[in-house]
This record gives structure tokens, C-alpha cells and sequence, in this order.
């Protein structure tokens, strides 16, 4: 299968997967909102934040090991096994790393987060059932890692699609049943199947896994994955705490009820966010695998046109996401969990902040270089949390938004971009011009349609349909004719009716 076709299978089915996820939890979150308390409904997005913060003891193993296995691969078998074998122990040590610094963190919920009492027993349960089931599918992980980077989208993105929809009757089930807080747990079911047992069973059909022996663990293989690991390990920590301070700073300064309401909009920002990676996230591997047989030129080619797409992309669904946020958010659950104003059109703009992370500040991955990015990366994230205390303590959600999107333009974009052009073969000159020239008219555009349109969640339908027309219309136009070099738009329609020649897949 030529990379294009791998492309098109791994987005369009990564689209399928999303979109059945994002119904289902759309559906959830509704099912609820309506059967749960407020306070319950709030402290399982605090749990589930804090979780995924927990995963910071990871320390980059995940993506290291993926970086490796596309060059293993291609070793003789006696080295492959003892990368496989090694790899298998250094998950075992990091699911128990992982799972003693979730239960440190037990007594202390209470105290970090405003938790009611009466909720904050049921919390603590919920939280360590929901670490261990976390650890257990962190230990076998490396199974789907490794499906991914051997380019098996199709078969993970499938398979993720069937397990949202059973997750989703048993959740279902579980709240009809009256229980609560626990019907989260119930519904992780079909995830830890997959993780456990069909993800296992496909790396062995495809001869990807080794029988393990210990006699083949090699102290120099593990030093290797856990070397690149911590060089990844900041990009994860920058990563978790991008993607789940907003909300660990809300439940410091915010009361529970604000919590929810901000819970419910994040909720569309991350299904958006999940649905635009899915671009640069499926060409990662093959990109990696250009960089693994020193086809520079080609990569630097591909990754241009990646990166412009995602960009492009993200900017436009920015807009429309400020345009319709507050009608569906109405629809989907009540009025009360809207936004308005500044609030709402930074939110809107998150997806585009963190889609210039990945594919700006994040791609040196690819080149096992991102060592040489991790003090701006720092940098950013203290910058980041010291906002998020001064600002969200004076002006509460403004405040906190604002440090979220504003931390980006004084942290790594700039050095991530000079990063990225040395590695490439690219002047950097070029590289900051064409990546400010896709990023920099998004937020503007954006800024502008919040000033002409300064309530759209009063609009009717049939403006709002009008407004998205003309945002679609516009925004599409100057991408194409600005953003957009003429070689890259002649490849964007050789894409789009499939007319390439085969030395272009």
C-alpha cells in the first residue's frame, strides 16, 4: 500500500472513529448532566484531568518506543528481540511508577479541589479504580504503539469505533442502574478488552511481538528507550499540562458550577482537537520512516504541505466552533452551560494553539532531536503556570484562557520553528515566515468575527448558517491563495481526485 493510500485509510477511518466517539460521548455527557449532581459531574472531569496529569510519570516511553521500533524493525532478528523483550519490562516499571505517584495523590483531593464531603469518599474510590485500570492499559500499550507505527491505522481506528459503541451501552446501562459515578468505570470495559487481550493478539499475527525471556533484556536497549524517553519525557509533561491545566486551574479558583459549565465546553474543544490531529498524527509514522531512509528532501516537502493542511484546517474550524458552540451547547445540555463573549472566542481559538504546538514546536520528534527544543518547552510551561495563578486569580476564566493561548508565543513556537528548520535542510527565515503567514490571519480572523459578531449563541439558524457560509467562504479563499505555494495546491488537487503519479505517493 503506497503512503497516500495509508494516509487516506488512517484519516478517514481516524474521522469515522472520531465521529462515532464524539456522538457517543456527547450523548454521554448529556445522559449525565441529567442523572448525575452537579458536584459528582464536575469532580469526574477534576479525576479524570488529574489522571491523565499522573501520566507525566510515563516519562516519554510511548513515543520513544514508537521512534525506535520504525528502526528496529529493519535489524537483524537477534537485536529486534532483545529491543521487544527490553521494551516489555521497561512498560512493567513504568506502570508501577505511574500507579504509586496516583496513590500519593489520594489524600490530597480533597484539599487541592472545593469536593463536598459527602462526594469527595465516592471520589477518592473512583479515582484509584481509575488509576489501576489506567496502569493496566498503560502496561500493554506498547501492543497498539507498535500497531501504529508499523501504519495499521485502519485496524486501531476500527477497532476504537466498535469499542466506543459498547462502551456506550454500558454506560448507558450503568447510569439506568443507578450507578452514578461507577458507570464511568463500567464503560472502560471495551478499551481494556482491546488493550489486553485483540491488541496483544494482532501484534502476533502480525510478527511484531517476541516471545519474552529475560535472558534477551538488555540493560543497553533499555538505557536506549528510556534515554529518548526522557528527552520525550518534557514533550509529554508539556503536552498533559497544556491539555489538562485549564481545567486543574478552574477547579482551584472557580466553584464547582463553573467547573461544569467549562467541562462541557472543553469537552467539543478536545473532540475537535482529537479530529484535526488525526492529519498530522496519522503522517508522523511515515513521515519518520522518510527520516529513517534519509529522504530529507522528500520530507521537508510533505511536511510542509502536513502542516499547512492541518493549520488551514484548524483555523477555519476555530470560527465555526465560535459561531455554533453556544446553540449546541444549549441544545445539547442547557443554557446555562454557555459562554459569551472573550470567554467563548478563547476557547474557540484552543484548537488552533494546540494544533501549532504539534506541528510547529512537537515534529523534532521525528528526529529524535527534541532534546534541543526542551528549554523552551520549559520555559513555556513555567510561563504557563505562572499566568495561570496571577491571571486566574484576578480575572478568573478570562485569565485562565488567556495564559493558555498566550504561553505558546512566549515559549517554543519560535525556537521549535528555527528547530525545525535546521533539521530539515530549510532556512529558518522561511520557515517562521511560512508558518506566521498560516497561523498568525487565523487568530485575527478570528478575533474579527467575534468583534462583527459579538453573540452569535442569540443568533437564529439561518444567520448562523449565513455567517458559517462566509466564514468557510473567506477563510478557505486566503488559505488556498496565501498560505499556499503553487506546487502545494497542485498536490492538494492531485490529492483530492487522486491523480498522482506513482513517484508522488
Amino acid at each position: 500500500m503506497s503512503a497516500r493510500a495509508r494516509l487516506f485509510s488512517g484519516i478517514s477511518t481516524g474521522w469515522v472513529s472520531l465521529g462515532t466517539l464524539a456522538v457517543v460521548q456527547i450523548w454521554q455527557v448529556k445522559l449525565a448532566r441529567e442523572n448525575l449532581p452537579s458536584d459528582e459531574f464536575a469532580v469526574f472531569g477534576l479525576i479524570s484531568s488529574l489522571i491523565a496529569s499522573l501520566m507525566i510519570a510515563e516519562f516519554g516511553i510511548r513515543n520513544a518506543f514508537a521512534r525506535l521500533l520504525i528502526d528496529a524493525i529493519g535489524d537483524v532478528e537477534s537485536v529486534y528481540r532483545r529491543f521487544w523483550c527490553s521494551t516489555v519490562v521497561v512498560f512493567a516499571f513504568q506502570t508501577i511508577l505511574i500507579l504509586a505517584a496516583a496513590l500519593v495523590c489520594v489524600p490530597f483531593l480533597s484539599v487541592w479541589f472545593s469536593i463536598p464531603p459527602a462526594t469527595a469518599e465516592i471520589g477518592r474510590k473512583i479515582f484509584i479504580v481509575q488509576a489501576v485500570l489506567t496502569g493496566l492499559q498503560y502496561g500493554l500499550s506498547h501492543h497498539s504503539v507498535a500497531l501504529m507505527a508499523t501504519q495499521r491505522f485502519a485496524f486501531l481506528n476500527n477497532s476504537a469505533t466498535l469499542a466506543s459503541l459498547v462502551g456506550a451501552l454500558l454506560f448507558w446501562w450503568g447510569i439506568r442502574s443507578g450507578f452514578g459515578l461507577w458507570s464511568y468505570v463500567i464503560l472502560s470495559a471495551p478499551g481494556i478488552c482491546l488493550t489486553c487481550f485483540i491488541y496483544p493478539a494482532a501484534t502476533r499475527k502480525a510478527q511484531l511481538t517476541r516471545k519474552f525471556s529475560f535472558s534477551y533484556v538488555s540493560g543497553g536497549e533499555m538505557r536506549k528507550i528510556f534515554s529518548l524517553g526522557f528527552d520525550l519525557f518534557l514533550v509529554a509533561l508539556y503536552n498533559l499540562a497544556l491539555g489538562n491545566a485549564t481545567l486543574l486551574f478552574a477547579g482551584i479558583f472557580l466553584p464547582l458550577a463553573m467547573v461544569s459549565v467549562l467541562a462541557v465546553n472543553l469537552k467539543f474543544v478536545q473532540l475537535l482537537i482529537q479530529a484535526l490531529q488525526r492529519i498530522p498524527g496519522t503522517a508522523d509514522p511515515i513521515l519518520s520512516r522518510m527520516i529513517a531512509v534519509n529522504d530529507i528532501t522528500k520530507f521537508r516537502e510533505k511536511w510542509f504541505l502536513i502542516s499547512k493542511i492541518s493549520i488551514g484546517l484548524t483555523a477555519l474550524s476555530s470560527g465555526v466552533s465560535y459561531l455554533w458552540a453556544g446553540t449546541v451547547v444549549a441544545l445539547w445540555t442547557s443554557k446555562q452551560d454557555t459562554l459569551t463573549g472573550l470567554e467563548l472566542l478563547l476557547v474557540a481559538l484552543m484548537p488552533l494553539r494546540y494544533m501549532a504546538q504539534m506541528v510547529y514546536v512537537i515534529s523534532p520528534t521525528m528526529f529524535k532531536a527534541v532534546h534541543r527544543i526542551r528549554t523552551a518547552m520549559l520555559t513555556e510551561l513555567i510561563v504557563y503556570i505562572g499566568l495561570g495563578f496571577l491571571l486566574g486569580r484576578a480575572y478568573g476564566l478570562k485569565g485562565i484562557l488567556i495564559a493558555n493561548i498566550a504561553s505558546l508565543f512566549v515559549g517554543s513556537l519560535i525556537p521549535g520553528l528555527v528547530l525545525m528548520a535546521k533539521l530539515s535542510g530549510c532556512k529558518s527565515k522561511l520557515m517562521i515566515h511560512a508558518a506566521l503567514k498560516m497561523l498568525i490571519p487565523g487568530v485575527c480572523a478570528a478575533g474579527a468575527l467575534a468583534y462583527m459578531l459579538p453573540n452569535p449563541e442569540v443568533r437564529s439558524i439561518s444567520e448562523l448558517i449565513a455567517w458559517t457560509f462566509c466564514w468557510t467562504l473567506g477563510v478557505t479563499g486566503f488559505y488556498w491563495l496565501q498560505g499556499l505555494d503553487t506546487k502545494e495546491r497542485q498536490a492538494i488537487l492531485q490529492i483530492l481526485f487522486r491523480k498522482a503519479t506513482p513517484a508522488s505517493t
